[in-house]
């Protein structure tokens, strides 16, 4: 299908502008290789900014612009709903499929459009489609996508921490409370994290400066947070007010490039309260110190695989579990001084893509559900 209009700039601003469709692909079409030559949902032809996809790396999403080919890619798959979105603020780039993982590239103005294309090579559907010159509130963004995604079967379901009160919650690609009103999820300057943000309502953003800064990047198509192994990490305030000394869980998506040593996913100064990939093994070990180290049993891992990692303190016993299979335990007393929390280490090379801390656990089916969530968002085998 094509359609021809008398001039783009009726549906698009050359420095602002919003589409949200509702797709469904049975073919990815294969063009030139270059990611506008293949076919596009909607754009001017001359291929300055839309919504295109492509048959590369088994079939991906882009919101595009020119000049400078800039562009946000997501991977998707055959025979599924999508919601997509393309969002340009004047100063960002972003896209988002099914209202999560958005990605972000800095971005300015496009060029003088043409006419309008819609379906230009698609091979499937397009149900429903939107556009707007000035971009929606988030919270208007998240209701549109709940309504078309709905409406065709696309899992847009609710974030996955609605229901429960962390004490913090970070995550560089996604919603994971929808009381979380911003769409930005990090800030980084020169592509290095300076502040990832706090999702739980409580203002508990986690910041570096400097050579400390985490690299911003991604994890297949998902946005993370990538860590040296020399001095990366990102700090907040006092650990006690995530987690206490006689209760807490923690609970964290990551995948480590390598294991030399001792590496800690979330620590605290204090050095008590620590989510640890060992070289033993190599495996995952929660610890914590009483005035002595506890360390349950270790748990296998890999290098290079993503896992979901939990930590849990209850009752006078120190918990670990990898990716929902069985916990580790071990008998703890109260711990010492926690010190402030650091998201990731200096020691931990490799990649964080979610996190959140408790005060008070969540029950065992509300950490399995967050498991699953975190885990299958991921690409994890839970």
């Amino acid at each position: 299908m094509l359609v021809n209009a008398n001039n783009y700039n009726v549906l698009q601003n050359i420095s602002t502008g919003y589409i949200v469709c509702s797709v469904y692909f049975t073919a990815f079409n294969t063009g030139s290789g270059t990611y506008w030559q293949n076919s596009a949902v909607i754009d001017p032809p001359t291929q300055e900014q839309g919504i295109y996809i492509s048959s590369n790396a088994g079939g991906l999403f882009y919101a595009g612009c020119y000049p400078g080919t800039t562009q946000v890619q997501q991977g998707i798959s055959l025979n599924t709903p999508y919601v997509l979105e393309f969002i340009h603020d004047g100063v960002n780039l972003q896209s988002r499929l099914n209202g999560q993982n958005l990605q972000t590239v800095a971005y300015g103005a496009s060029s003088t459009f043409g006419s309008i294309q819609v379906g230009r090579a698609i091979s499937g559907h397009i149900f429903e489609m939107a556009t707007f010159i000035n971009v929606p509130t988030q919270a208007e963004r998240d209701a549109l996508v709940k309504t078309l995604g709905n409406w065709i079967g696309a899992s847009v379901s609710a974030a996955p921490f609605d229901s429960l009160s962390p004490t913090g919650l970070w995550s560089a690609s996604r919603k994971l409370k929808s009381s979380y009103g911003s769409g930005l999820y990090y800030v980084a300057s020169g592509g290095l994290v300076d502040t990832l943000y706090d999702q739980s309502g409580n203002a508990r953003n986690v910041t570096a400066a400097g050579s400390s800064r985490p690299t911003a990047t991604t994890v297949g198509s998902i946005a993370a947070l990538q860590y040296d192994g020399v001095n990366n990490n990102l700090a907040a305030i006092t650990m006690s007010n995530f987690i206490g000394t006689s209760a807490g869980y923690m609970i964290v998506t990551a995948r480590a490039s390598s294991i030399p040593g001792s590496s800690y996913l979330v620590t605290g100064t204090g050095g008590n309260s620590n989510m640890v990939l060992s070289s033993t093994g190599p495996t995952y070990i929660s610890q914590g110190y009483d005035g002595g180290y506890k360390n349950t049993t270790g748990i296998s891992i890999s290098a290079g695989t993503t896992y979901v990692f939990e930590w849990r303190l209850s009752g006078g016993v120190l918990y670990s579990r990898v990716n929902g299979g069985t916990e580790n335990s071990i008998a703890v007393g109260t711990l010492s001084s926690l010190g402030d929390l650091r998201l990731g280490h200096s020691s931990f090379a490799g990649y964080i893509l979610e996190a959140a801390t408790f005060a008070t656990e969540p029950t065992l089916s509300e950490r399995n559900a967050l498991v699953q969530a975190m885990g299958t968002y991921a690409g994890a085998s839970v």
